[in-house]
């Protein structure tokens, strides 16, 4: 085989590797009933403010060191802000943790069930779980709305109104909803697509389904 035909042949296969579909493009193709800046802006939002409450714990627990060790003077309002900080990194950063797959998952039967089990096992529980959270969302609302109705304040030396982080809170748990709603959208899309690619299978066709949008079963 002389130099031209064996470039003629690399072309060839080149040529083949382009036309083959692509994970990455198939599922840009399945997410595109949604926009995509949503999809990454609910995650980054999340982690963006959860990554500013710990900084500023961080920022809030050394100053109160420096302050009891060199001026001998505690500062009032670090206890309780801290408190506060707690809730709102966890609900803020739930949104993050959820589309990065790293809330913790114990499968002790799960895995040993089929993967088409698995899909609807994990889809329903997260619409539960959607339900649950739903209700502790309003039940969030609603504390925070009575604290502002009734200017409640906190019973801390320096008192303040309650209102602004529970309703911050709050906040974070929406964007974790919203998140999850997200989620589920995705599984059910995967779900359809791995219905359509045994059906190409069992008639003998290509299955076309995303091997990496898998990923939330495995």
């Amino acid at each position: 085989m002389g130099a031209a035909d064996r470039r003629e042949s690399l072309d060839a296969a080149f040529a083949a590797a382009r036309r083959r579909p692509q994970p990455a493009r198939s599922r840009m193709r399945a997410e595109g009933a949604m926009p995509k800046s949503l999809l990454t802006l609910v995650p980054r939002l999340g982690l963006y403010v959860s990554g500013s409450g710990i900084v500023a714990m961080v920022v809030m627990i050394i100053a109160e060191i420096v302050s009891t060790k060199v001026f001998n003077y505690s500062l009032p309002y670090v206890l309780e802000y801290s408190e506060y900080l707690i809730a709102i990194i966890v609900f803020w950063g739930a949104a993050y943790a959820l589309a990065q797959g790293a809330h913790v998952r114990a499968d002790i039967v799960m895995h040993r069930c089929p993967a088409k089990w698995r899909r609807w096992i994990y889809l329903a529980g997260y619409v539960l779980g959607l339900i649950f959270l739903c209700l502790v969302f309003r039940q969030f609302l609603e504390v925070a709305w009575l604290s502002f109705k009734l200017n409640r304040y906190s019973f801390y030396p320096t008192p303040s109104p309650l209102w602004p982080p529970q309703a911050f809170a709050g906040l974070g748990l929406g964007l974790f909803i919203l998140q999850l709603i997200i989620e589920i959208g995705r599984m059910g899309r995967e779900i359809l697509r791995g219905g359509h690619a045994d059906r190409a299978a069992e008639t003998g066709g290509e299955a076309t389904s995303d091997p990496e949008g898998q990923n939330w079963i495995s």
